[in-house]
């Protein structure tokens, strides 16, 4: 159950930073989610967002093999 929660979280937060960075970004007309900005801009968020649950992932880890 808890992954199930968890899939539908990731997929929720990747919404909203679509959204966010496409009002942030962009004018906000619906001919701007087809702008190279709006696919470069979510490309980035994605990305940063890989890298900081990466970072989350390897420093929780390192912290549980200490206490061994």
């Amino acid at each position: 159950m808890l992954d199930i929660l968890a899939s539908i979280f990731g997929v929720s937060i990747g919404m909203v930073l679509d959204e966010w960075f496409y009002l942030v970004f962009t004018d906000g007309a619906n001919n701007s989610y087809f702008l190279p900005i709006s696919f470069w801009g979510d490309l980035l968020l994605i990305c940063l967002t890989v890298v900081y649950l990466m970072a989350i992932l390897f420093f929780q880890k390192d912290k549980s093999t200490k206490a061994l």
